[in-house]
């Protein structure tokens, strides 16, 4: 996940392939001529039924938790967050400082007050990568951000995505909603944790909200104490501006 503008089936085995056969045990013997005769017999022992049938257990094993890593994380997260991590945004440090600007307008209003507030995923994908990554936990410059509609419902959706250090660097992703709770305008709605590194959504395990519950606390700190009232995007496909409002606590 950049921000960087980033068989056939066939009878004959491919090379380095694995074969493997069971069989019973083959049995070579015969006589040398032209000298005494000596009987000798020679056993190659191949594999037994039950290590063929102990093989086929951990293969069949590795396939099902390799699919499950894969059908987990894709559902839970959603396929449309790994999706929107894939597309290249603009990424630079102007645009994390005018979302900054923003925040800091926002954070210097006083109680009661209503608010408006318009940012472009350009500028919050580079916010945080570039400024509140390591506020959330994350890696240095490995944070991303994309907002997302959702199709059926309307409702919209931020996904974020970042190298966790509380959990050595792992690659993790979560989707949050927007609510109007009051100071807790971000609520994380899945997460995944990337266990395989594809380059795709194969790979990624469900991990418990709570593990990345950091993340969420941290997010709604930075925009302030808030209640959001209502959250608008103008669906541009390829830089999105969301216009979210609501009053100061």
């Amino acid at each position: 996940m950049s921000d960087q503008p980033e068989p056939k089936p066939d009878s004959t085995p491919e090379p380095g392939g694995l074969n493997v056969s069971g069989g019973r045990d083959v049995n070579v013997g015969g006589d040398v001529a032209g000298r005494d005769v000596v009987k000798t017999t020679t056993t190659i022992t191949g594999f037994s039924e039950q290590a063929v049938q102990r093989l086929l257990l951990i293969v069949g094993a590795l396939v099902f938790v390799t699919a499950a890593c894969f059908f987990s994380g894709g559902l839970a997260v959603g396929f449309f967050a790994f999706d929107a991590l894939n597309k290249q945004v603009g990424s630079s440090q102007e645009a994390a400082l005018r979302f900054q600007a923003g925040l800091n307008q926002l954070n210097a209003l006083q109680p009661g007050q209503p608010f408006t507030f318009a940012f472009s995923e350009d500028e919050i994908s580079s916010y945080v990568r570039f400024i509140a990554g390591p506020q959330l936990g994350f890696a240095p410059d490995s944070g991303r951000a994309r907002l997302v509609t959702d199709a059926v419902s309307g409702e919209t959706r931020i996904v974020i995505a970042g190298q966790l250090r509380d959990a050595g660097n792992l690659p993790v992703v979560a989707t949050l909603d927007l609510q109007n709770t009051p100071g807790a305008p971000f609520r994380i709605r899945s997460a995944a944790a990337q266990v395989l590194n594809t380059g795709t959504a194969f790979g990624w395990v469900v991990v418990p909200t709570p593990i990345i519950q950091p993340v969420q606390d941290r997010l709604n700190t930075l925009l302030g104490e808030v209640t959001l009232t209502r959250a608008v995007s103008d669906n541009d496909p390829v830089n999105p501006t969301w216009q979210i409002s609501g009053v100061v606590r």
